[in-house]
């Protein structure tokens, strides 16, 4: 949770009166569901000295009950007093999905302050119109998440793993889980938590990450890869930049050409011990398809020329991270290092 996100929270929490409803709009379930969590917990600490969160004090109520109960059923919640508690939260999540009418009804319930009740409306967007919303802005009771982007999401990313206790993610794992979850926090969340699993050391690299999860490659990054291994440098340039102005990270795209090179490195090196095909097929555990790829452009360079193609790599990995040059003149530089050509 970022910082001065938190310290809002905070202010809201402290305050001496408090909130009787609040409005969460986040597209994000598990960023919204975090910022309940931590509004729930910290009234109850703030305003009744207790860590302990009564079951009967917290109502979830989805709006698809109320959209098909009527608003009545929220309005019993607002008005019944727990015999357990001295405050109730009512949790009211998925707000989009209710109609104009609806949020009318639920906008008047709530129009004057309630005095033990607070509701905590949840809703991935809704619009300046909307009834609810537009009641809420004006109480200065909206709390909104904006989206995650670039290097937010990227800072985001990398404390996912360190509360998952995969505490040294390397640039290409945390670029790699970001690309394979399309950017989106909620995936990224699972495939986090995936990971944690499956991973008994605090480091974590691209290679375990696509070891794991079958990312939707693009078939243009094999294209590249095979105009790469072709030697042909121009038609290589060629799909580079139609890559880069689709919109693609050039880290996963240089993650994609370093396990490529890598599995070149293995093979080559393998093949030159006189291991066969078939043996370093199931040493390696590719599928046969793969396989094939990688052997027969494994077969096109020398140990000697892959070794300083992976050096070419992490000189760039290099150059990106310290911004000296654009993306696209770094990875077009590299190219030039990786024909077998050369």
């Amino acid at each position: 949770m970022k910082d001065a996100f938190k310290d809002l929270l905070d202010q809201i929490i402290a305050k001496k009166r408090k909130p009787h409803a609040l409005l969460v709009l986040c597209k994000d379930r598990i960023r919204a569901k975090r910022t309940v969590d931590y509004l729930v917990k910290g009234f109850f600490e703030k305003h009744f000295q207790s860590a302990d969160i009564p079951a009967e004090a917290i109502v979830k109520l989805p709006i698809s009950r109320i959209k098909s109960e009527g608003s009545g059923i929220l309005a019993e919640q607002l008005q019944s007093v727990s015999l357990f508690s001295q405050f109730k939260i009512v949790i009211v999540k998925n707000c989009e999905e209710a109609t104009e009418k609806l949020s009318r009804e639920v906008a008047s319930l709530i129009e004057k302050p309630l005095e033990s009740t607070c509701v905590i409306f949840v809703a991935a967007k809704l619009p300046a119109s909307n009834a609810l919303r537009k009641l809420l802005t004006k109480q200065k009771l909206v709390i909104t998440l904006p989206e995650l982007k670039g290097y937010e999401l990227k800072r985001w990313t990398k404390r996912e793993f360190k509360l998952a206790g995969i505490t040294k993610p390397t640039e290409q794992a945390v670029n790699a889980v970001i690309a394979i979850a399309k950017n989106s926090p909620d995936k990224i969340s699972q495939l986090v938590e995936h990971l944690s699993l499956y991973s008994d050391s605090a480091e974590l690299d691209s290679d375990q990450v696509y070891s794991l999860f079958i990312e939707e490659q693009d078939p243009n990054e094999f294209k590249l890869l095979d105009q790469i291994t072709s030697g042909n440098q121009m038609a290589a340039e060629v799909e580079l930049a139609k890559l880069l102005g689709s919109g693609k990270n050039p880290f996963i795209l240089l993650s994609l050409i370093q396990r490529a090179f890598s599995n070149y490195l293995i093979i080559r090196a393998r093949l030159n011990k006189s291991d066969s095909p078939a043996i370093l097929r199931q040493k390696l555990n590719m599928n046969q398809w793969v396989f094939n790829k990688n052997l027969q452009a494994a077969k096109k360079y020398s140990l000697h020329r892959l070794d300083r193609s992976l050096g070419a790599v992490l000189k760039a990995d290099s150059k990106l991270k310290n911004r000296s040059l654009g993306a696209d003149l770094i990875l077009s530089e590299l190219l030039e290092g990786l024909s077998p050509g050369r």
